[in-house]
């Protein structure tokens, strides 16, 4: 698929989830893992308020073995689908 270039009126700016939706198919969902994390993690711990945490903090929660280092684009993906899956799952 090829991405067109999107153009925006002076002082418009559009969040990354508004940028992705726009950019992907139609009817697309999009999740954030650290915000879905974060509700989780929350409501595991009875906190009142939800805080942001890392991806190797999530990662490293639900049990992640890395294949090599954070922050590497493929190993990072890795971990955010594994993330991803064990929330959905209900993973302790």
């Amino acid at each position: 698929m090829m991405l067109e270039r999107t153009t925006f009126p002076p002082g418009m700016y559009l969040t990354q989830y508004q940028w992705a939706k726009k950019m992907m198919a139609v009817n697309a969902d999009i999740v954030d893992v650290m915000l879905e994390f974060s509700s989780y993690y929350a409501e595991k711990n009875q906190q009142t308020k939800p805080r942001r945490h890392k991806l190797t903090a999530c990662a490293d929660h639900f049990g992640f073995k890395w294949s090599g280092d954070a922050h590497n684009a493929l190993h990072d993906a890795q971990a955010t689908l594994f993330c991803y899956q064990s929330i959905r799952n209900g993973k302790e």
